[in-house]
């Protein structure tokens, strides 16, 4: 699904990463990397759809562009070295909604989910939840095929917090964060591996239990 081609298509790109390299290779770009890509995740979709009927998406909702938004960054090459895509209820326009994310590069294939973004509010739900059941909290992030899968729950944490959080914060470190996400990276093979979808289909199944105490609170 994603071979060779698309592997050596990345790491010509990370060595030359020029929108003149990029334009002459445009069409290959076309053939090796989107076309295929686009195949994988309408795959992950159908795969996920059979479980959750709430994901009614098409690969362009759920696929990146690889052009980087420089405007903000130090780093100024114009394209990203990888193709991402976000399966969940919204998509890749709707990052607060908890699903699975996939990161394909020449290098890993990055599988992550749980809370990256999320507005004020939702944030203050997530804090007030895990200050008012911490147990729940810890039996989904803490089962054992998760911490295998994915290790522990990540994310920033505030500094200073409102009065509120404080001393359960002291108690409950997972209080203070402004996110709650989790990530892993396999190797390079897993990413030219027949067997890829299957592989992202294991770590969505054992991901599924913490993206959806996640999306219970936002509800």
């Amino acid at each position: 699904m994603l071979g060779k081609e698309y592997v050596d298509f990345f790491k010509e790109l990370e060595a030359d990463n020029s929108k003149e390299w990029f334009e002459k290779n445009k069409k290959r770009f076309e053939k090796v990397v989107k076309g295929p890509f686009e195949e994988f995740v309408a795959e992950v979709i159908t795969q996920v759809q059979k479980h959750d009927k709430a994901v009614q998406l098409l690969p362009k909702d759920a696929i990146f562009r690889i052009y980087r938004d420089v405007r903000f960054s130090k780093d100024k090459t114009p394209y990203k070295t990888f193709m991402a895509a976000v399966v969940s209820p919204g998509g890749r326009k709707d990052l607060q909604n908890p699903g699975i994310y996939m990161q394909c590069s020449h290098k890993t294939l990055a599988i992550a989910g749980g809370v990256y973004e999320c507005d004020p509010e939702t944030m203050i739900k997530i804090r007030r939840a895990i200050m008012a059941d911490p147990k729940t909290f810890h039996k989904v992030t803490e089962a054992k095929e998760f911490v295998e899968k994915f290790g522990e729950i990540q994310g920033d944490r505030n500094k200073v917090l409102p009065e509120e959080f404080k001393a359960a914060a002291a108690a409950e470190p997972y209080v203070a964060n402004k996110q709650w996400y989790f990530w892993v990276e396999l190797p390079e093979k897993v990413v030219s591996s027949p067997k890829i979808v299957d592989t992202v289909m294991e770590h969505w199944h054992v991901a599924r239990p913490v993206n959806e105490y996640f999306a219970k609170i936002m509800k």
